[in-house]
């Protein structure tokens, strides 16, 4: 019995064997899978990257602006748009470009008269305010006058020799995208000249800004020698006195702020003081409704009647 209890445990350890020598194949057959997945995941990775290095950057100028699809894709990695060379000028162009377009087409719905066709140029200014809630200023544009703001974005308006504002754009556009390629065309020739030596090219936008109005150049280059002199004295360890802004430039003076003082309580009049000065309660008026003081006939002497009655009648006489 003993002989063939050990066959059989030399039999079970030789079928053992076998199945731990297939496990084991194929965990290695797994685990080299997974490597060569992994290499090759590296290698597309490595081309990816090759191709990024290797694909030139976009060349924004030898782009043709009106052939443009997307204005926010032109190319690159990552992808450019076409305005990406815009400064703060570029900006507020475009949107004054968008705004004096819109505000003819609204003009023309809105008055619905033949013969009023547009705004006269005397009254650009206040039709924008209206429209916009905001002034149309031409020294925000480093410029004298209104119609020096128009011809900044003739490509856009212009005034007609009747002096009425019109636009070259539809009242339907299928995108807004024509703004910004507008803009985009006008930046170009604008660096062209620049580029050429023409004075009056660069627009001298006034960007000093305080609390959302414009602060006059002579307030920013005071604003601005101020920070310089704290600077330098910052750098010698002594401290620089504040720079006093003239009354004309129309900045107002920074209102102190502190604790307000405590009011001292005033003592309450006494309830029922009367008399002249005194400041207490009136005495309760007797009402309308108050019941009235029942009144007793007396009989007296006969009261001559009414005219057109025969004779006289008694009437009673009432006494309080």
């Amino acid at each position: 019995m003993e002989g063939n209890e050990n066959e059989e445990k030399k039999e079970e350890k030789e079928e053992a064997k076998p199945m731990e020598v297939e496990e084991t194949k194929a965990d290695e057959a797994e685990k080299e899978e997974t490597k060569a997945e992994e290499a090759e995941k590296e290698e597309k990775e490595e081309e990816e990257e090759k191709e990024e290095e290797e694909e030139p950057e976009v060349d924004l100028m030898s782009i043709d602006v009106f052939g443009v699809e997307d204005v926010f894709d032109i190319g690159g990695k990552p992808a450019k748009g076409i305005f990406a060379e815009f400064q703060f000028e570029d900006w507020a162009t475009m949107s004054l470009r968008a705004e004096l377009s819109m505000l003819v087409h609204a003009f023309k719905k809105d008055i619905k008269d033949p013969e009023r066709t547009g705004i006269h140029e005397d009254n650009i200014a206040f039709y924008y305010q209206k429209y916009f809630r905001k002034a149309l200023s031409p020294q925000f544009f480093g410029l004298k006058g209104l119609k020096e703001v128009i011809a900044l974005v003739s490509d856009t308006v212009a005034i007609s020799d009747k002096k009425i504002l019109h636009t070259c754009l539809p009242d339907t556009l299928e995108a807004l995208n024509v703004y910004v390629l507008l803009t985009e065309e006008a930046r170009r020739d604008r660096m062209r000249r620049i580029d050429l030596g023409e004075e009056g090219a660069k627009i001298q936008m006034q960007t000093g800004l305080s609390g959302g109005m414009q602060t006059s150049p002579g307030v920013a280059a005071l604003l601005q020698a101020q920070r310089e002199k704290q600077a330098a004295a910052a750098a010698a360890g002594t401290v620089a006195k504040p720079a006093t802004i003239p009354a004309t430039t129309g900045v107002r003076p920074a209102v102190p702020t502190g604790v307000r003082p405590v009011m001292t309580p005033v003592a309450a009049r006494p309830v029922g003081s009367f008399g002249p000065g005194a400041g207490g309660w009136r005495p309760v008026a007797p009402q309308p409704w108050a019941a009235r003081p029942q009144m007793t006939p007396t009989w007296g002497a006969a009261r001559p009647g009414f005219a057109g009655l025969a004779g006289g009648s008694i009437r009673p006489a009432w006494r309080g």
